[in-house]
């Protein structure tokens, strides 16, 4: 075998030794913990990839298109690309995920980290294309972007979100550009070849998200920066890329469409590939007008306008969410503009994120811009990939991965002056390491604390794996719709295996604001009405604030039941509230575990007869009166047994009250009051049975109607399940459903 030269050997030992480092940092900081060999995922829309992985290697050849556990019960077209998803379900056929749990293997869990250190080895790529006789300042570029804490929220061990391919696709079409556009290829006729890579590149980035579309200015905005004797063919190079990238993502587009995916920018589907068509047809048309060939120019330009003319108002929209967004975007801290707030907060967060060499971002795009102004391709490609980068940066704190790789670029360019100038060997060793010191400093910021999410899935995971069990009894079939405030809707849909009514696709996929409707209406016949007509069989609800914060609350609706919002205690929500949150579902369901409550007024506000808890988490929550409360309680929605009592004066009261013991043991009460109707009738609904196998069980059952008291023995399931009716006192037995006692008191 013959031996490499010691230029290519050296070469392979810094690409070997960066991919180690970046592998590494993401693999020790940062990152879901292990569990023995197993990985559970908090991040929810990791657990939504996981969940589409394992249908399509289910499924395979098929690319489970279509997902009836999102908007449920009617289902959708998966919004997403699907390459990052082919890629965990090929992870997924070597080491399935537990099928108990659903925790995935070590292995597949590396993957992020794998991705990324890919990533910096293409970060390398562009460099030494940069600095073609300096291994060491093109080392230098890629280790400093390696060591970048940014992108270590999407990037580290478990977080098996899209974004760390999303940022690999980011630096290999950058890479791929600084290659094509080298000073070795100066002819117009190899335009076309030249455009092959980043065309293939691009569409690589699209097959991982959809929302990659700033990546198709990058070429455009390279060759605006190179000077005008090597810009000849640039607009035939750039309607290749781009009619190259279109015909590369049309199969998948097709697909997506056949499928019934709208033309929409939030999701995978034509609309990307005809933005890219419409754009090499206007390329196409300046190139062939140039060379004198008008009437196809005018067939390609009348083609570009027809296209622009369709595109228009999704591109409008794709604008607004770019600059505004809806509203439960703003909420998600990483879709957030790091520029909010005071200039010296996200100052802050810039230095600690970026490191302090984010300060020479300025001094090396204006160095690299002049190297391309001077005719050299790999700095033209670098300075674009550079400049989106930041504004990307800009406009959404997540973007700061896209930048945190290549900004070692940036920082190499600003410092190369100096560092050439170094001719001891040691002069060099003491340069590099005072630059790793410099880098190393915001290296606490990748060391993350416990997430909402991670503690969010802790309190809620027994109880998800009780709802995981009911879906493995009861079959596919019985699946019920389960609706929980928007963030838990992968979780129910990947560990709880149930579909859930809206998700944290948002309002892409679902009406955002049923979860909001249905929690914060005063009546339960009004939610009720809502849970019928959205198929609902399951409510989740987690602690009162942040379930309350979750919802995503008007501003009329927040000033109604919020005094304030208080200094958050452990990390969690903390929130006075008003009087008007005791009338509201969610603070039955959340607090009152379905029972009555009393207003501050004496008004009496009845139980929850619709709604039976059946699972509760371990984890409890000790309010001021001293109560334990479970902090995520799951209900199934039942017709309630109707417990009718006769005889009675009209409007007399009769009352229920009953002992229950939770799932894990927990004693609570259950109360209410109905009056008798004209007709003497009283009719209580109570929607636990005694002979449930599961869930909560009762241990007592009294009725009070006036001088009577009735000890209930027995309500069947099936009572209490379809809402049948029970007679109690001694009148007819409705179809002897059930026995009660009665004696006189008195």
């Amino acid at each position: 075998m013959p031996r490499l030269p010691p230029r290519f050997r050296a070469a392979a030992l810094a690409a070997c030794a960066l991919f180690a480092l970046a592998f590494g940092v993401r693999l020790a900081r940062g990152g879901e913990r292990l569990a023995g060999p197993l990985v559970r995922v908090s991040d929810p829309d990791a657990t939504y990839h996981l969940r589409r992985a394992e249908r399509i290697r289910d499924g395979f050849p098929t690319l489970a298109l279509f997902d009836p556990f999102l908007n449920a019960p009617a289902g959708a077209v998966v919004p997403w690309p699907p390459l990052w998803d082919l890629a965990l379900a090929a992870a997924l056929g070597v080491a399935p995920s537990d099928e108990a749990t659903g925790a995935v293997r070590a292995g597949v869990a590396a993957l992020p980290p794998l991705v990324a250190a890919l990533a910096a080895l293409a970060v390398f790529a562009l460099a030494r294309r940069l600095w073609p006789e300096r291994l060491d300042l093109a080392l230098a570029a890629a280790a400093i972007g390696a060591l970048v804490p940014a992108d270590r929220p999407w990037t580290g061990f478990g977080r098996l979100d899209h974004t760390a391919a999303e940022l690999a696709a980011w630096c290999v079409i950058g890479a791929a550009l600084a290659r094509s556009l080298s000073r070795e290829a100066e002819v117009d006729a190899s335009w076309d070849r030249r455009a092959l890579l980043p065309a293939a590149a691009l569409a690589l980035g699209l097959s991982v998200q959809a929302a990659l579309l700033p990546a198709a200015a990058l070429p455009a905005l390279a060759l605006a920066l190179l000077p005008a004797s090597r810009r000849a063919g640039a607009a035939r190079f750039l309607a290749t890329v781009w009619a190259g990238a279109a015909a590369l993502l049309l199969p998948a587009a097709a697909l997506y469409a056949a499928a019934g995916s709208p033309f929409a920018h939030t999701r995978s589907g034509l609309f990307q590939p005809a933005l890219l068509a419409a754009a090499a047809a206007l390329a196409a048309g300046m190139h062939l007008w140039r060379r004198g060939r008008r009437a196809l120019a005018a067939l390609a330009l009348a083609a570009a306008l027809a296209g622009g003319a369709l595109l228009a108002p999704e591109v409008a929209r794709g604008l607004g969410f770019v600059g505004r967004g809806p509203a439960w975007i703003a909420t998600i801290g990483e879709s957030r503009s790091p520029l909010t707030g005071p200039a010296r907060a996200w100052i802050g967060r810039a230095l600690a994120d970026l490191s302090p060499l984010v300060l020479l971002l300025p001094v090396g795009l204006v160095l690299l811009v002049r190297r391309a102004r001077r005719g050299d391709g790999a700095a033209a490609a670098a300075s674009a990939l550079l400049a989106v980068a930041t504004l990307l940066a800009a406009a959404q704190a997540r973007f700061a991965g896209h930048l945190g790789l290549p900004l070692g670029l940036a920082a190499t360019a600003a410092l190369a002056p100096a560092l050439t100038r170094l001719r001891a060997p040691a002069g060099r060793a003491l340069a590099a390491a005072g630059l790793l010191a410099v880098v190393a400093l915001p290296q606490r910021a990748a060391a993350r604390p416990v997430e909402v999410s991670e503690r969010a899935l802790a309190d809620s995971f027994d109880v998800l794996l009780g709802l995981r069990a009911r879906a493995g009894a009861s079959g596919e079939a019985e699946r019920g719709v389960v609706l929980a405030e928007w963030s838990f809707g992968h979780y129910v849909q990947y560990y709880g295996r149930h579909p859930a009514a809206v998700d944290n696709f948002g309002d892409w996929l679902a009406d955002l604001s049923l979860p909001r409707r249905v929690l914060l209406a005063e009546s339960e016949a009004e939610a009720e009405a809502l849970l019928d007509r959205a198929g609902v069989r399951y409510l989740l609800v987690g602690e009162l604030a942040e379930t309350l914060s979750g919802l995503l609350p008007t501003e009329a609706e927040r000033a109604r039941l919020v005094a304030a919002s208080l200094p958050a205690a452990g990390g969690r929500l903390a929130i006075d509230f008003r009087p008007a949150i005791l009338s509201t579902v969610l603070y039955r369901a959340a607090r009152q575990l379905g029972t009555a409550a009393f207003a501050p007024d004496g008004r009496f506000v009845p139980p929850l007869r619709g709604l039976r808890l059946v699972e509760e988490s371990a984890r409890g929550e000790t309010l001021g009166d001293g109560r334990e409360l479970p902090v995520f309680k799951l209900y199934e929605r039942v017709r309630g047994a109707r417990l009718v009592v006769r005889g009675l004066e009209p409007t007399a009261e009769v009352s229920l009250e009953a002992e229950l013991a939770s799932p894990r043991g927990r004693l609570f009460p259950w109360l209410d009051v109905v009056p008798a109707g004209a007709d003497g009738v009283a009719e209580l609904r109570f929607p636990y049975s005694t002979g449930a196998a599961r869930g909560v069980r009762p241990l007592a059952i009294r009725v009070r109607a006036g001088e009577r008291e009735i000890d209930v023995r027995e309500i069947p399931e099936r009572a209490a399940r379809e809402g049948l009716v029970l007679e109690l006192g001694g009148g007819p037995t409705g179809a002897a459903l059930s026995r009660a006692e009665s004696r006189g008191r008195g």
